[in-house]
């Protein structure tokens, strides 16, 4: 009885169990469908745009640009693959290729830029001083060496002949020293420019391809699993406006040739092509950028239920 009475006390006073946590599930107003996105309206008109760019370099300045033509072969690659309904993880393989080549590409252009830069800016230090030596064994000899060659100049200067060129000798070496310099940190400065470029807008675009690459045969992408989606979309609308503006720089020369009414017929044709090309160029680049990037926002960043 006792012992009855003690099982009943202890199930009353047992502590009543917390019911199971409940499975993780999947957010799927986050759910990104991959070939809704690379097969939409918006890929045609990237795609478009990106064969424009690579026609019209070709046409307008002979400009054979190896990455526009991996682009738009990609591009229309991927489309073609998400729209047929086949898997379109070899396109992707292929513009993750495009991207990575051009983001190492930029890098060793950048290297070879600084280089030749800091070359330029070693020789305006050491060009002062082999003039000096030059225009000594002139003054002396009346001819200088240069390895086993033996260069005369005829007499030796005096006088204020040897004075006036003794002067102009410093001068020029002073002169083109410093421009060398000037030409050097120039190149030094682009090849930095060029590597913050890499860094801050190349490796974003880099990181997102290889992330669509990466789950092309997932069931199930999240906007957690796209890498750089908002950081790509925001720089490259950036650059595509800044691209835009800048190609408005072409209708200066056209305004200032129909202004300037004197200007010979054929240089007026050819100030008007030129400058027609590179506001056309430039504009449908700027178009590409502003088009990638809303397709970004659009099917990566400001995902809806699909």
């Amino acid at each position: 009885m006792d012992e009855k009475f003690n099982a009943n006390e202890n199930a009353e006073n047992a502590t009543p169990k917390a019911p199971a946590a409940p499975a993780p599930s999947i957010d799927f107003g986050d759910t990104i469908s991959l070939r809704r996105a690379l097969s939409s309206p918006l890929m045609v008109a990237i795609n478009v745009l990106l064969t424009l760019i690579f026609a019209f370099n070709l046409i307008f300045s002979s400009n054979f640009n190896v990455f526009y033509l991996l682009a738009f072969i990609a591009g229309w690659v991927i489309y073609g693959q998400a729209k047929k309904g086949s898997s379109f993880e070899g396109g992707l393989k292929f513009g993750n290729f495009v991207a990575k080549f051009y983001y190492i590409v930029m890098y060793v252009a950048a290297g070879f830029l600084f280089i030749g830069g800091l070359i330029l800016a070693l020789m305006s230090i050491l060009m002062p001083q082999a003039i000096n030596e030059v225009s000594s064994e002139i003054y002396e000899n009346g001819y200088f060496t240069y390895g086993s060659f033996k260069f005369s100049v005829g007499s030796i200067p005096t006088g204020l002949i040897k004075q006036i060129a003794e002067v102009l000798g410093v001068a020029v070496s002073e002169v083109f020293s410093i421009i060398m310099m000037i030409f050097g940190f120039a190149l030094m400065f682009g090849a930095i420019c060029m590597l913050v470029i890499n860094i801050v807008f190349t490796r974003k675009i880099s990181l997102f391809v290889g992330s669509l690459k990466n789950n092309a045969n997932n069931p199930v992408v999240t906007k957690n699993d796209i890498l750089k989606a908002n950081a790509s979309r925001i720089w490259i609308m950036i650059v595509g406006i800044f691209t835009a503006i800048i190609s408005f720089r072409g209708l200066i020369p056209i305004s200032k040739a129909i202004i300037y009414e004197g200007a010979p017929a054929g240089m007026f044709a050819q100030i008007i092509g030129s400058s027609f090309s590179t506001f056309i160029t430039g504009g449908v680049v700027a178009a590409a950028y502003i088009v990638l990037s809303v397709w970004i926002g659009k099917y990566f960043v400001n995902t809806e239920r699909k």
